[in-house]
């Protein structure tokens, strides 16, 4: 898996299905670095929003969701390009 970029609470990572080849994104998410309910609802309220917004155009699909311990995978589809945030800050 190759890192994309990592932030203050997990690191969003490139996977490739095994089968398929297909390339995904996968937000990991440590639940040590949250406060422990309240952010671990934040988490579950976004993938609900995610799950709802499957089928509207220009919203990155939701593929899975994950619940291990200590960790939440989000895995979503791939959009290749760079960080949409990164591409508007250098706009000038």
């Amino acid at each position: 898996d190759k890192r994309l970029r990592s932030g203050s609470y997990g690191t969003v990572f490139v996977s490739k299905h095994r089968e398929s080849g297909e390339e995904f994104a996968v937000k990991v998410i440590d639940r040590r670095k949250l406060k422990k309910k309240s952010d671990d609802d934040a988490v579950f309220r976004e993938v609900t929003v995610m799950r709802a917004l499957t089928d509207v155009p220009g919203i990155v699909r939701l593929v899975d969701f994950f619940v291990q311990p200590h960790e939440f995978h989000v895995v979503q589809v791939y959009a290749r390009g760079g960080d949409v945030f990164d591409r508007l800050a250098h706009r000038t």
